[in-house]
């Protein structure tokens, strides 16, 4: 259960940092985020992968000059999708006009990412040198000096006296810090790392914040991701305001030419800060940043910024976040700071052989979701167990007169079942036949597939007893979420929903009473009652407070929201199966004024959107077959 949606990028720890989660490593996966660069149709792709190749020789030589020992790994650029010498990236296809995208999920690095057509695929990778990698063995380690964060910021002349003076968040300080660095060019500390750092024409192309109003309407209608994208860009707007307002576009650009080109129209009227530059800095800190303890660092400690979790300190650390991620990799190959060497450094999960593409991880086990939200891309080796489904059958559900919005194949008639809720659990239950090999049960080898959902859909919930301990418990109604996965809801959610439906008897035995109620709503609200919420919450965790017309009644709101939640997306899971796996044109014709006309074959976003979708459907549908059997033992129980 979670308090509250972000209310800003700067005040939540919850933005795909790649930091270590204090989270259980399952079985082991096998993909990788892309670097994918596109160059537009026509473009000179050599000319290109030449002047890439020169900012990472600029930036290798950079480092050196701070201390840095690349350890035996060098980062290359894969062009075209060809071959390194022994690296696993074949399964990337140069796309041109008229040809076939082709992906491959085989190989560790899940280079499944291509541009669209006209375009040629260039991406950033590290590859173990002549010696190879042993399991274990020490692959990054990069200096304190080469980081940027919110401490080296405050260390700015120009940046610092702008942060205290007007207030910023840690988060503002940041995201002014990696602007100014690039509008400085040949004149920041950075400029090698910045150099190396993807255009905002790139970014638009491989991360959803940067992706256009319509593109995202488009793409994830239906998904919870559309609105929680939707605030990131308020959050974007809202903070460009904020350093507007600080005085960042009122700060003297130097005259050296910038890192980057900059693009947007107010940039090419020499601003600083616009909202698209906003969220290329956001963006970038997304999908780049590594949250890092550096309170014990031996010359500069630090205790933390505002960003991230307490007494972490969101960095960019230049080398480091040119690795691409593996799902494969465990936490010893989590990027964290070494205070004994001053540098941020992991490990290989497993040996490379010479020439093979090293990986870390951005988290042991992240969802497909969060990894679309912050990186832009899916790990699409979760659904590696749908591959191997029977075609016919795919393609017999995919032409059938009904898929419904379950995902499941079904006659019309069974369609009237479900608009009544006692019926339409028994077709849940009962309504599909083993011969059904297109159906799917929301369940794969990987159990990651979860979306996320605001409580307050589980409504209506009307009694201000059960309402006034959700607030003084610190988990009100109309700003909590929650989770689904295909193992059903976790007991969080079960545990708020239990406190939403219990009736009065039932909160008064556990020790919630109209007097406590009357006294939290009345202003009287203190640590004494949110303690005693807190003690109530944990008595009806467990279930035993509450009976079974409570319990019927949260598994049926549960399980009637999640279907309702599934019935809103515009594609079903048969569907997205064969976007994946079979990979038809998406949608030829469409096309929209205020946007690039669509490609028949799928953009890496747009590919990573289907699969991020397919995760959340995976997930509600998983939920509800688990939901429908505790309602049915429930019944069995009388």
């Amino acid at each position: 259960m979670e308090q509250s949606p972000l209310s800003s990028l700067a005040s939540s720890p919850r933005f795909g940092l790649r930091q270590l989660r204090a989270i259980p490593v399952r079985k082991s996966q096998q993909s990788s985020a892309l670097k994918a660069v596109s160059v537009p149709e026509q473009a000179d792709s050599s000319g290109v992968v030449e002047d890439s190749a020169a900012c990472l020789t600029k930036l290798a030589d950079w480092l050196a000059g701070l201390g840095h020992d690349p350890l035996g790994i060098r980062l290359e650029i894969a062009a075209d999708g060809s071959s390194r010498s022994g690296s696993p990236v074949t399964s990337v296809s140069a796309v041109t006009s008229g040809a076939t995208v082709k992906y491959d999920a085989s190989v560790e690095s899940g280079a499944n990412n291509a541009v669209k057509s006209g375009a040629t695929v260039h991406r950033i990778g590290a590859v173990a040198g002549s010696k190879g990698v042993k399991q274990g063995e020490v692959t990054v380690a990069v200096p304190h000096a080469a980081m940027m964060n919110v401490q080296t910021a405050m260390e700015c002349p120009v940046i610092g006296p702008v942060s205290r003076a007007s207030k910023l968040t840690g988060w503002q300080t940041l995201l002014l810090h990696l602007l100014w660095e690039r509008a400085k060019g040949e004149g920041s500390f950075w400029e090698a790392y910045v150099a190396v750092l993807p255009y905002e024409h790139e970014m638009a192309q491989s991360h959803p914040l940067m992706c256009s109003d319509d593109w995202l309407s488009y793409w994830l209608q239906g998904s919870p991701l559309l609105q929680t994208i939707q605030s990131r860009c308020d959050m974007c707007r809202s903070d460009a305001a904020a350093l507007v307002a600080a005085g960042a576009n009122n700060l003297p650009l130097p005259h050296t030419a910038p890192t980057q080109p900059l693009v947007s129209e107010q940039q090419q009227q020499h601003h600083l800060v616009s909202e698209q530059s906003v969220r290329w800095a956001a963006s970038v800190l997304l999908s780049r940043a590594f949250a890092l303890d550096l309170s014990l660092d031996p010359v500069k400690p630090f205790p933390g910024d505002d960003i991230s979790t307490p007494g972490l300190t969101l960095c960019l650390v230049p080398w480091a976040d040119c690795l691409n991620h593996s799902s494969a990799a465990t936490v010893v190959s989590c990027l964290a700071y070494d205070p004994d060497s001053r540098t941020a450094r992991l490990g290989a999960h497993r040996a490379y052989a010479p020439g093979s593409e090293v990986f870390d991880s951005y988290g042991p086990w992240l969802s497909p979701r969060q990894l679309f939200l912050d990186h832009g891309f899916v790990d699409e080796v979760v659904f590696e167990g749908l591959r191997p489904l029977n075609e016919d059958a795919l393609s017999a559900a995919m032409g059938h007169e009904l898929v419904d919005r379950m995902g499941f194949q079904g006659a019309k008639e069974e369609e009237e079942e479900w608009e009544e809720e006692e019926e339409g659990w028994e077709e849940e239950e009962h309504g599909r036949g083993e011969e059904d090999e297109y159906c799917w049960t929301g369940h794969t080898e990987h159990s990651d597939h979860v979306i996320e959902l605001p409580a307050s859909i589980l409504g209506p919930f009307d009694d201000t007893l059960n309402t006034s301990l959700l607030e003084a418990a610190g988990l009100p109604i109309d700003s909590s979420h929650f989770s689904l996965t295909p193992a059903g809801p976790d007991d969080s959610i079960v545990a708020w929903l239990r406190a939403a439906l219990a009736s009065a008897a039932e909160l008064a035995a556990a020790g919630w009473r109209h007097v406590d109620a009357s006294d939290w709503l009345s202003g009287g609200r203190s640590w004494r009652l949110e303690q005693r919420a807190a003690t109530v919450m944990g008595r009806i965790a467990g279930g035993g407070a509450t009976g079974k017309d409570t319990e019927r009644e949260l598994y049926s709101r549960l399980a009637s929201a999640a279907r309702l939640q599934l019935q809103g997306y515009q594609t079903t899971i048969v569907e997205d199966i064969a976007l994946l796996f079979q990979r038809p044109a998406l949608d030829p014709g469409y096309s929209l004024q205020s946007s690039p006309a669509r490609e028949a074959d799928q953009r890496p976003i747009e590919r990573a959107a289907v699969a991020a979708l397919l995760s959340e459907k995976l997930a509600l549908s998983g939920a509800i077959q688990l939901m429908a059997s505790e309602l049915q033992a429930l019944e069995t129980q009388g």
